[in-house]
């Protein structure tokens, strides 16, 4: 199975994607990456031009994207937030053979509180009048790490635009998507995954200096339904503006030389 990575990061964005791709293959983890951006993006495998957008533009880019790239020719397509760095090397492969994947997080029909600014009842409600056949419980998610199989791209992104409540942000689509796609929720909770990815809530990840992260691979995340929760070594740590995680990403210089230099 073939498994490409892809981002969307236009304006100071790119450069953030230049850190990533970067500590990709300093990590030896070799998957095609795409770049979406106004600008080329260095160490890419392509970059594919689009226009600057708004913040809401640019999360319905990082869904709608899936309708193009799903021509390429990969099994996977995989979408990586620019904010976030490789720790250490990973495979894909756990998520062979699944229709989509992202990594569940909180069990919403087990919490209070809002997410997105909606009571978790009302999401859980508004998700089950939508799709009451839909996989259950359901969780929250970050945006920032998913995948869909080729041949699923456009019902993902059909089943994305059924939720419009959201209009600033696309993690309740997305999270609507995987839960109505997915045939195995439990292999995505985050607790199975912690050694994968770091999602995060921005300004939750409490880092303190975001280079110890790099050094050490310790990761304290605040999940807004569950409280603390200690990483070690997770492959890949999706930083955040706290403690200037993001100039980090924004900064982070390759270790070894790419081809083209």
């Amino acid at each position: 199975m073939s498994f490409c990575l892809y981002t969307v990061a236009t304006g100071p964005y790119a450069k953030m994607a230049e850190g990533l791709v970067a500590s990709l293959r300093d990590n030896d983890v070799q998957y095609d990456f795409l770049a979406l951006s106004n600008r080329y993006v260095n160490g890419a495998t392509g970059t594919i031009e689009i226009e600057p957008g708004s913040k809401s533009e640019a999360y319905s880019q990082k869904i709608h994207a899936l309708r193009t790239l799903s021509s390429l020719g990969y099994d996977y397509l995989v979408f990586i937030d620019c904010d976030v760095l490789c720790l250490s090397p990973f495979s894909l492969d756990r998520f062979d053979g699944m229709p989509c994947f992202a990594i569940l997080e909180d069990n919403l029909e087990m919490s209070s509180g809002t997410w997105h600014s909606m009571d978790v009842k009302s999401v859980v409600s508004l998700f089950l009048s939508k799709n009451p056949d839909m996989g259950r419980p359901i969780h929250n998610l970050n945006g920032g790490f998913f995948g869909v199989r080729a041949e699923y791209c456009e019902d993902f992104v059909s089943l994305y635009e059924q939720v419009t409540e959201f209009p600033q942000s696309m993690e309740p689509g997305l999270s609507f998507a995987v839960h109505s796609m997915a045939d195995e929720l439990a292999a995505l909770d985050i607790r199975q995954n912690d050694d994968l990815i770091l999602p995060v809530v921005a300004n939750q990840l409490v880092v303190g200096d975001p280079k110890e992260v790099l050094a050490t691979g310790k990761v304290e995340y605040m999940s807004p339904f569950s409280g603390w929760h200690t990483w070690t070594k997770p492959s890949l740590a999706h930083f955040c503006y706290a403690h200037g995680g993001k100039r980090l990403v924004m900064d982070y210089k390759p270790k070894r030389l790419t081809p083209e230099e």
